[in-house]
């Protein structure tokens, strides 16, 4: 698949205003804390919960697996997504090529998804938010979980929050 220019380059530009909004990490697993929990976070308190809203609202049609509500939350093609090695490009590539596909999988049957732990940092234009991703889904008859992370990028559009970018794993 030829990936647009425009949108590569729009995607990264995203991915690297949002990791500049804070210095510090974001969210470091309980394993792996140096001896502290870390909860560096932060911005407008009704940005940091309107984001977390959004995410959480996504997330409830993931699990309902309602493709069209889905695309409500995204950035049309603005959006990209990379799970593991796999990237989509825009909310078409992502709709047509990844979700029909996989949702209308003989072979694949999602569960439940639900996403814990939010952490956002809220920036005035972008912000991002770390989140842990639950995944319970039947492949090929056989019952299986994944427990994951994710980091989301968002955009401000109007009074609202839109995803721009998932990477998870």
């Amino acid at each position: 698949m030829k990936m647009n220019r425009k949108i590569v380059m729009s995607s990264l530009l995203s991915v690297g205003v949002a990791l500049s909004l804070a210095a510090a990490p974001a969210y470091a697993d309980e394993g792996h804390t140096h001896g502290k929990k870390q909860t560096v976070l932060g911005g407008n308190p009704a940005s940091v919960k309107a984001i977390a809203k959004a995410l959480q609202g996504y997330a409830k049609v993931v699990r309902v697996k309602d493709i069209e509500k889905m695309g409500l939350f995204l950035a049309g093609e603005q959006f990209s997504v990379v799970e593991g090695q796999h990237a989509n490009w825009g909310w078409i590539d992502y709709r047509d090529n990844h979700l029909k596909p996989e949702f209308n999988s003989s072979h694949f049957k999602l569960l439940d998804y639900k996403i814990t732990d939010v952490k956002v940092k809220a920036g005035k234009l972008l912000s991002y938010a770390i989140y842990k991703t639950h995944l319970e889904y039947e492949q090929d008859g056989v019952k299986k979980t994944n427990h994951g992370m994710a980091t989301a990028i968002l955009e401000r559009k109007g009074n609202g929050w839109l995803i721009r970018h998932i990477h998870s794993s």
